[in-house]
C-alpha cells in the first residue's frame, strides 16, 4: 500500500523544535512519503502530546520502523492534513484547480452508476479489466491499461471470486477508554468553553496560523496481542485466524 499512500499526500519535515519534542528522526523517513502531490501533511508547530513511549520501549515493543510501512511496533505521532506553511487545512478537493482539471488522463463523468467489473480469465488466474458502467447515454466499458483503483459502497452483490485476501483487515476498532478528574490547578481541553479563551486563540490563529486551532496533534501506538506470558507468538495468531 506504500507507493498508493505516497500518491495522496506531500510530507514537509517538522521544525526542530518539534522534531525533538516528538522525536521524530527516530521513525519518519522523509524518502518513504509523498513530496509532489497536492494534499499537504505535516506536524505542525501546535500544543499537543509528545511522542511518548518510555514505558512502552521498555518493555521492548518499540521499533524504528515508519508508521506507512505497516509494520510499526509502538509509539508514533501521526501527521496532520495541515499545510506547514499557511497553516491552514489541507484536503485533495482544494487543490482541485483549472490546472488540475486540464489533464488530458482525468475524467470525472457525471450521473454515472458502475454496474459491475469486468473479468477475464487469463493462465488459471482471473484479472480485472475494467467496469461497466451506466450512463446517460447507455452502457459502455471502460478498460484499464495498468491497474484499477476501486472505492465502493456496495450492498446485495453476488459472489464471482473467493478471494480470502478482500476485507481482510476490515474490523472494527475496539475502544477502551480510561478518564481521569484533572487536578485542581491543572490547564485541560475545558478551558476552551470560556469565550475569552476561545477568542484569544482565534485572534492567535488569525495572526500566526498556529497553536490550539491550528490542529491537535495525537500521538498512539501499535501493540502486539498479548496473553498472561507476554506478547503471542506470529505462529499461535496464525492458528487462532484460521479457526
Amino acid at each position: 500500500m506504500a507507493p498508493y499512500l505516497r500518491k495522496f499526500h506531500s510530507y514537509t519535515t517538522p521544525s526542530e523544535a518539534t522534531a525533538e519534542l516528538l522525536d521524530t528522526a527516530r521513525y519518519m523517513r522523509d524518502g518513504k512519503h509523498g513530496s509532489k502531490v497536492p494534499a499537504p501533511v505535516s506536524l505542525p508547530d501546535v500544543l499537543g502530546l509528545g511522542g511518548g513511549g518510555g514505558d512502552i520501549c521498555a518493555a521492548g515493543w518499540q521499533t524504528n520502523a515508519d508508521p506507512i510501512d505497516g509494520r510499526k511496533l509502538g509509539a508514533f505521532t501521526s501527521p496532520l492534513t495541515i499545510d506547514s506553511k499557511s497553516g491552514k487545512r489541507g484536503y485533495a478537493a482544494a487543490y482541485y484547480s483549472s490546472k488540475v482539471e486540464a489533464r488530458p488522463s482525468l475524467k470525472l463523468p457525471a450521473e454515472t452508476m458502475v454496474e459491475r467489473i469486468l473479468l477475464e480469465h487469463e493462465n488459471e488466474e482471473t484479472l480485472v479489466t475494467g467496469v461497466q458502467i451506466q450512463t446517460p447515454s447507455g452502457i459502455c466499458h471502460i478498460r484499464a491499461n495498468k491497474e484499477c483503483i476501486f472505492v465502493q459502497k456496495a450492498h446485495d452483490i453476488s459472489m464471482v471470486i473467493n478471494n480470502s485476501g478482500v476485507g481482510e483487515n476490515l474490523q472494527d476498532h475496539g475502544l477502551a477508554t480510561i478518564n481521569f478528574e484533572v487536578a485542581d490547578g491543572q490547564v485541560s481541553g475545558d478551558i476552551m468553553r470560556d469565550p475569552n479563551v476561545v477568542q484569544a486563540a482565534g485572534k492567535i490563529y488569525e495572526e500566526t496560523r498556529s497553536r490550539p486551532l491550528a490542529g491537535m496533534l495525537l500521538s498512539m501506538a501499535y501493540l502486539p496481542l498479548v496473553n498472561g506470558s507476554g506478547a503471542v507468538p506470529r505462529e499461535e495468531i496464525g492458528s487462532l485466524s484460521s479457526k
